[in-house]
């Protein structure tokens, strides 16, 4: 019906005024939760195939992949509709269906999988002739190309990418598939390419009065570039620039990148106290919306810079945030550092799009309220009180989401992620025996008289590059890390996923990581530096696994196992990788093994022993 008086608008407005108070007294339904309502008893058409979609977009993981399996099953049921336009809709969404699962799994790192299924919607795209979502497939290709380092097919897929979206005039979707060009040469050091896709980028950005987060971070490459090539003027510059845009658009996500940047151009500057204050800015804002990459950055630049400083203690502190965060990222299948396509330029996409919807009704509103000042008085009052209301409600609803994704990042930099997906769903994680696992300690020598000799911030500095090696190692092999007690590392392969290669594997991390020493051992002495040397064991055997303690969770092993690998290490000799006759028989025939005979060890006797080492 239309109201031709304003009166009834008045009446009309105030009446939504309630039952928004009314909703807001209750508990505050999302749009997502609205739209998983009304598909439960929507028709199967091509509405329900968009309601689908918008889910999928926004829900999180755990729940968009449960009505991605239902936009799949719905198209394929309207493929057999006689409707030319509903065929076409329905081949359109079952190539969305296929490039979510694309996504999926570019972010497990499963990439051949991952390219199969963004191949099947390619084809479909190219059938069908729509060049927006086909060049988001083809630059999502593009990606899972770049994160498996074979940058030439990267740079095909994002050019034709770029192609497409030229064509399609989607200057959002293309200003990103040039700033990933743009990336990949600056990550090959290939500054003045970089630097021209980044000027390309940001002109069509200032062109088309284009304003996304992708653009302050476009700003933010460039003055990356600047720092590189220690054109520091002209670094802050694109810095600050990129800083407004991202402050003007709520992106935090941008506004702490570009902070950063400062702050490290002030560091090579050394201006110690802008540089902090900079990274102090960052740190805080990617706290905030729990953005670990720059959580990781920011603390490890304020630790160099206190520890510059000799700030020691605040120093520590840094360090602690940085390999806690380090850590967490390290422990999941694949960092999320490129997100993928679709959901983020869908994302910017329905925030411009409210943006201007919002403006159109603002803009309505406000012609109607200038001949009725005394009701709009009300009017805002009342909204007022509503606005603040909700604001207590949101900052409530995000303080809880905010400390429930802090916990389970802890949660994964604490325990292996099996492990903690079972204390999650079920409240506990049960022990659990296996009957092949292999341990490996390591201890350096007279670490006792080398940490007397050297000052606690050289100690922590190398202990940590140690280490951090030792990590990378790991990984390399699928070594689960068990614990660190002073200069004693612990880890085992078998746990928590049983395996047949462990014994194998761990030999091998064992010899890389004596290498590992030895190298470092060589580059200390050139500089007259007390090097560290490594004794290694190693012992093949059962073991129970699981948590212990109540207030502060532990991932561990116990088990002769583990003693006996104990012992291997103590009778080592530094530099040589000592196994047990348990791990000798199941690799003797893979590696060089000698003999060493029966060694007296602590608490076990006479042990068949062997130094190993590669073939």
């Amino acid at each position: 019906m239309y109201l031709r008086s304003g009166f009834w608008k008045i009446k009309l407005m105030i009446c939504l005024l309630l039952c928004f108070v009314i909703k807001a007294n209750g508990q505050p339904k999302t749009r997502v939760d609205t739209l998983m309502e009304r598909v439960k008893t929507s028709p199967d058409d091509t509405f329900k195939l968009k309601d689908l979609s918008d889910i999928i977009d926004n829900a999180p993981d755990g729940v968009w992949q449960l009505y991605n399996e239902q936009l799949a099953a719905l198209s394929k049921k309207l493929l057999t509709n006689n409707n030319p336009s509903i065929k076409l809709c329905a081949k359109k969404y079952l190539a969305v269906y296929n490039t979510n699962l694309g996504y999926e799994y570019l972010e497990k790192g499963d990439y051949r999988t991952a390219l199969s299924y963004y191949g099947e919607s390619e084809k479909v795209l190219k059938e069908v002739g729509d060049k927006k979502e086909l060049g988001i497939v083809i630059a999502n290709i593009g990606s899972v190309y770049e994160r498996d380092k074979d940058h030439e097919s990267a740079l095909d897929n994002y050019q034709q990418a770029i192609q497409l979206f030229e064509e399609d005039k989607d200057y959002p979707e293309l200003i990103s598939a040039i700033a990933n060009v743009g990336k990949i040469y600056f990550d090959k050091i290939k500054n003045d390419s970089a630097l021209t896709y980044y000027k390309r980028g940001l002109k069509i950005a200032e062109q088309n009065n284009i304003k996304t987060e992708a653009v302050s971070m476009l700003y933010k490459d460039l003055g990356n570039v600047m720092d590189k090539t220690r054109a520091f003027d002209q670094a802050v510059e694109y810095y600050n620039k990129g800083f407004k845009v991202a402050k003007d658009g709520g992106y935090k996500n941008g506004e702490s990148a570009n902070l950063l940047g400062n702050a490290r151009v002030y560091f090579d500057e050394n201006k110690p106290l802008k540089a902090i204050e900079y990274a102090r800015q960052s740190l805080i804002l990617a706290t905030q919306v729990s953005n670990s990459p720059n959580i990781r950055d920011a603390s490890d630049l304020l630790f160099k810079i206190y520890k510059k400083s000799g700030d020691f203690k605040d120093a520590l502190a840094m360090h602690e945030l940085f390999l806690n965060t380090r850590d967490s990222l390290q422990s999941e299948q694949n960092n999320k550092a490129t997100l993928g396509f679709k959901f983020q330029y869908a994302f910017e996409k329905k925030q411009d799009s409210t943006k201007a919807e919002q403006a159109k009704i603002d803009a309505v509103n406000a012609k109607e309220l200038e001949d009725q000042k005394r009701i709009r008085n009300y009017i805002l009052g009342g909204l007022l009180v509503v606005v603040m209301f909700l604001i207590l409600v949101f900052r409530q609803r995000n303080k809880i989401a905010k400390e429930k994704h802090r916990s389970e990042e802890l949660l994964l930099n604490i325990l292996p992620e099996d492990v903690a997906e079972e204390l999650k769903n079920t409240g506990e994680a049960k022990v659990k025996s296996f009957d092949l696992v292999t341990v490996l300690f390591t201890d350096f020598k007279g670490f006792t008289q080398i940490s007397e000799k050297m000052t606690p911030e050289e100690l922590v500095a190398e202990i940590d590059y140690c280490f951090r090696g030792f990590d990378n190692i790991l990984n390399k092999y699928g070594i689960e890390k068990i614990k660190t007690i002073g200069d004693s590392y612990m880890c085992a392969g078998g746990v928590p996923k049983a395996n047949a290669t462990n014994p194998e594997d761990v030999v091998n991390a064992a010899i890389e990581i004596r290498d590992f020493i030895l190298n470092h051992k060589k580059d200390r002495e050139s500089r007259g530096e007390i090097p560290f040397e490594v004794r290694i064991g190693v012992n093949t055997g059962p073991v129970v696994a699981g948590i212990v303690g109540v207030k502060k969770f532990a991932y561990d092993i116990w088990g002769d196992a583990v003693n006996l690998a104990s012992r291997m290490e103590s009778s080592g000799e530094p530099g040589k990788v000592n196994i047990s006759g348990n791990t000798y028989v199941l690799v003797k025939d893979k590696f060089n093994c000698i003999h060493r005979g029966k060694v007296l060890a602590k608490g076990k006797g006479d042990v068949d022993m062997y130094f190993v080492d590669k073939l």
